[in-house]
């Protein structure tokens, strides 16, 4: 599973531009290691650097009118005082802590959306009905109420034509089959707007958080699943279910054999056996019915036997002058073949820990045999077909 993480203006704040805490720290190891990309637009980078230049100022120069009170003046005279009370440069910590915030958002591979094409006439709309993000208390609300259309149009962007696998849903209601979007907001009218902007999508794609903890320890449970799970199976775990899997997979597969002594016309699979593979983990959620969907990626070896044929033109003789056949042998043969595919399902797992299959992601259609993965031949005969 991989996900895009959006926070709001107030995450940022709540750390107090702490940005290597323990939390902000966490996000940087997931997204280092390939796990998600963070997300923001130019209104929540705007008002976090105003605030920076705010907040960090006025503590600066507080503290410098603390360091130099009336009260402390008569340390003004020891030998270390000029070392241990010396006052701060106020433009100096603020561009500090806007280099530490740009260095947050490149290690957490931030990705810019683009506020460009927002719906102007429904936001307008929304100020004078007081829809969220505005409230009555709270009325001038346009930033919010612009970064909510920005992020609605990013995820409307990343659904184009992409469906999730294990609903009947339209092309427009699914992110992708392995990505899920986060929102983080401690904001309620933000947050509610956010509810009401993506609706009730059934595979679960989009997901809020009250707090960037919050957040974490989600990610972090899914992947704790996830390495459970792998785990298991590593060890035997629905082995039955896999190996059935796999052979309805891979059952209405067209085989495109190479034969060097001629063109392959027609060929069909007998039998398909001996089955190895490799499972790998690499989605894992639970949804809000208690269930959990696993996506399962296999690199998969077998054994099939193939019947086909071909003009075998060794036997065959092509006059040259008048550039056609002057007599074709077929030659009907049945081989097996050494087969290297992929295939990815999803599997469901309920409260009970019972699992049973969901439904296919990707399965071949097309499989390539060659004659470096020919094993034996079974049969072999020669018909002329003049």
């Amino acid at each position: 599973m991989h996900y895009k993480v959006f926070l709001d203006t107030n995450i940022y704040d709540a750390s107090n531009y702490s940005f290597r805490n323990g939390l902000f720290t966490q996000l940087k190891k997931y997204a280092k290691d390939g796990l998600l990309e963070l997300q923001i637009n130019s209104v929540v980078k705007g008002e976090v650097q105003k605030h920076i230049r705010e907040i960090i100022n006025k503590a600066v120069k507080d503290l410098n009118k603390v360091l130099s009170s009336r009260e402390l003046s008569s340390f003004q005279h020891l030998s270390n005082y000029a070392e241990r009370m010396i006052t701060l440069s106020p433009a100096y910590w603020v561009q500090t802590t806007l280099d530490e915030f740009a260095e947050l958002l490149i290690a957490c591979k931030v990705e810019d959306i683009s506020s460009e094409g927002i719906n102007v006439e429904r936001i307008v709309s929304d100020y004078f009905c007081m829809r969220y993000p505005f409230e009555q208390a709270k009325k001038d609300e346009f930033p919010d109420a612009i970064t909510v259309w920005t992020v609605n149009k990013e995820i409307d962007r990343l659904s184009e034509h992409n469906v999730f696998p294990n609903f009947v849903i339209d092309k427009e209601a699914g992110i992708s089959d392995d990505l899920i979007y986060c929102i983080v907001s401690n904001d309620k009218g933000f947050s509610e707007a956010m509810k009401t902007a993506v609706g009730n999508r059934p595979n679960e794609d989009v997901k809020l958080f009250g707090a960037l903890n919050e957040f974490l320890s989600f990610l972090t449970v899914q992947n704790e699943k996830a390495a459970e799970l792998q785990e298991k199976i590593n060890n035997g775990y629905i082995y039955e279910l896999i190996e059935t899997a796999i052979e309805d997979g891979v059952s209405s597969a067209a085989y495109n054999v190479e034969e060097p002594n001629g063109y392959v016309d027609d060929s069909s699979c007998i039998e398909t056996c001996g089955y190895k593979y490799e499972v790998y983990v690499v989605g894992c959620q639970t949804m809000s019915d208690g269930t959990t969907v696993a996506r399962l990626y296999l690199e998969v070896q077998y054994e099939a036997t193939i019947e086909y044929e071909f003009l075998n033109e060794t036997e065959s003789y092509w006059d040259k002058e008048d550039q056609t056949y002057l007599w074709k042998v077929v030659t009907d043969r049945v081989s097996v073949f050494r087969v290297n595919t992929e295939l990815e399902f999803t599997i469901i797992i309920n409260e009970n820990n019972e699992v049973q299959f969901g439904d296919y992601i990707d399965v071949p259609s097309d499989i390539d045999v060659y004659d470096d993965d020919l094993i034996e031949v079974i049969s072999s005969e020669d018909r002329d077909s003049r």
